[in-house]
């Protein structure tokens, strides 16, 4: 028995949204491993559900319009969802678990082989910085004093100063309506 075209292109229909339902779930999969190794704010975490559920509506809009000219199907409805119960059933849990448990295992390589080849620059960087710190402390202390010997110095100035105009205003009040016999 031969399928009528539009019998064929209806069963078409229906496997591709069969099989996008199985792409959005595993899309949204590889979106809860990433959630998983690498953890983040719920603000992140809804900006990660807008994008996708805005490429999830484009899909089904573009599936919609190439396959059936933009004619809605329930039967489409109907065979995305059973390709995204399917998917969660037989594969989504195992997937989810190792793919998580790999990237963990890959990013805790990456953490060791990068902390091994920082390592060296660490302990320098530890050693400069204990060494400078030494010697902007001794330089540190070493002005302090400095500013303490200038602070008694010009301290010792003003006192003379004030030492030699209280002499002299007391010589002028002496002096003051007489006159000198020098002259």
């Amino acid at each position: 028995m031969v399928l009528s075209e539009s019998i064929y292109q209806e069963v078409r229909f229906l496997i591709y949204s069969f099989a996008l339902g199985i792409i959005i779930t595993f899309v949204y999969d590889n979106i809860r491993v990433f959630r998983r190794v690498i953890r983040h704010n719920t603000f992140f975490v809804s900006i990660e559900d807008l994008f996708f559920w805005i490429g999830v509506s484009l899909s089904v809009f573009l599936l919609q319009h190439w396959e059936n000219k933009g004619i809605f199907r329930w039967f489409s409805v109907v065979g995305a969802f059973l390709g995204m119960i399917i998917y969660k059933m037989l594969l989504s849990r195992f997937y989810v678990k190792e793919m998580t448990f790999l990237f963990q295992k890959i990013l805790k390589g990456l953490y060791i082989v990068f902390s091994f080849i920082f390592t060296p620059i660490y302990f320098i960087e530890k050693k400069v910085g204990s060494f400078l710190k030494k010697i902007g402390f001794y330089i540190r202390q070493r002005t302090v004093k400095q500013k303490i010997r200038l602070t008694s110095y010009r301290k010792m100035v003003k006192m003379t100063l004030c030492k030699h105009k209280k002499r002299k205003s007391r010589s002028e009040r002496r002096t003051h309506g007489q006159k000198n016999c020098s002259s």
